[in-house]
Order: C-alpha cells, then sequence, then structure tokens
C-alpha cells in the first residue's frame, strides 16, 4: 500500500529531481495504490519482481501490473545497476524505463553516482531522457547532503533539452531510522521559460516505516 503522485514509479528515483515535462516540480500525493507483489528471483545480481493491483485514483480504480528487473554488478571501484521495468495501466497504457546508475566511493564519506534514464509512455508517445550526476556526504549519525546536476529531455516534436537544474539537499534524521525532514535548494533553467533561470525551494517532512537499515543515502 502506498501513496500515488499519477506517475508510473516502476523505477526507484531516489535522490532524482522529480520532473514534469523536465520542469521541477514538488510530488503531491492524490491517491494510493494497492498492490500484491511477488518477488520471483532474489540474489545478489539479479532481484525480479513483480506486481499486481490497483491504482486508486478520484472515484474510478485503475487496474495495472508491473515488473522490474535489475541486475548489479561490481567492476573494481565501481558498482554498476541496471533496472529495466515495464508496466500497464488501464487509464494510462503501456510503458518502460531503462535505467543505469554507477557508484563509485570518492572517499570513506563520499559516494559518486551516475544516473541514466529512458523512459518510453505508449500514452504520449514519445521518450523522456535524463542524465543525473550526484554526491551523497554524510555529515555525522544524524546529518546527511547530496548534491545534484541533472538534464533533461524529450523526443517529441523532435530531440530536444527540456531543463538543466542544480540542486543541494540537506537531510536530517528526527527521530531514530524512521521519521526524516529534508530541504532542497533548486536552480533550473527550464524550456518554457526560455532557458532562464528559475529558483525554488522544497521542504519534505518522510516517514520510513518497515524494516530500514539507513536512512540516509545508502552509504
Amino acid at each position: 500500500l502506498e501513496s500515488d503522485d499519477n506517475t508510473p514509479g516502476v523505477v526507484d528515483q531516489t535522490n532524482s529531481i522529480q520532473t514534469v515535462k523536465g520542469v521541477p516540480s514538488v510530488d503531491v500525493p492524490r491517491g494510493f495504490r494497492a498492490a500484491l507483489q511477488m518477488l520471483v528471483a532474489d540474489s545478489p545480481q539479479w532481484k525480479i519482481n513483480t506486481a499486481g493491483g490497483l491504482r486508486i485514483h478520484g472515484f474510478r480504480p485503475d487496474p495495472f501490473v508491473r515488473e522490474r528487473v535489475p541486475r548489479t554488478q561490481d567492476m573494481n571501484l565501481w558498482e554498476l545497476r541496471l533496472t529495466q521495468s515495464g508496466y500497464w495501466f488501464e487509464q494510462t497504457g503501456a510503458g518502460a524505463v531503462l535505467q543505469f546508475d554507477a557508484d563509485r566511493r570518492l572517499q570513506e564519506n563520499r559516494l559518486f553516482r551516475s544516473r541514466s534514464v529512458l523512459t518510453w509512455s505508449d500514452h504520449d508517445q514519445e521518450y523522456a531522457y535524463e542524465q543525473d550526476f550526484f554526491v551523497f556526504q554524510p555529515i555525522n549519525v544524524d546529518n546527511a547532503m547530496s548534491y545534484q546536476l541533472g538534464i533533461f529531455g524529450f523526443s517529441q516534436p523532435n530531440t530536444h533539452v527540456s531543463s538543466y537544474n542544480i540542486a543541494v539537499k540537506w537531510r536530517h534524521r528526527l527521530h531514530r531510522e524512521w521519521l526524516f525532514a529534508e530541504i532542497q535548494p533548486l536552480l533550473s533553467w527550464p524550456e518554457d521559460q526560455n532557458f532562464r533561470p528559475t529558483t525554488s525551494i522544497l521542504f519534505r517532512l518522510e516517514a520510513v516505516l518497515g524494516g530500514v537499515g539507513c536512512g540516509c543515502y545508502g552509504l
């Protein structure tokens, strides 16, 4: 059972700037999803899962199915993860997401991540492109920082860049391992503003319930 922001959400976008047409936006849940998920394979390299259920948005339930196939490979100083996901919603149709993450530890307490995402939507009949670069830095047991540079683009009406973004995020643990607060200032250059600089700030309160090991950035 999870909140729903009216997007497929089949690939983990943790620490990524959520966007609509490449313009930064705040994810405001407008409903929820209830699903039964099955773990098909579980190994150090493969964790395949599939799910089916209902998205409740307004008064009309929206049945859906989705599958997520991640593959992890260690290569010396790098950890590589390739994730292929597919989904189908009755109201919006089918789509697929291909995501590639490359992690490298810079120092004992710093992690670099390159993330490339390609999304296909049958409903919109277009591809969406995203390239992000992150640096994650824990400050102490209760605080962590992340720094992000992102580039977004779309294939329609022709292949083009829709936004450039720079963000800094401060994450603070409020209580034990399940309650967190975040502040994220953002500087963006969106296409619909003729790539003029636009500033915004995001405040988020997050509660993580269940078996969790660390509320930071996986360092």
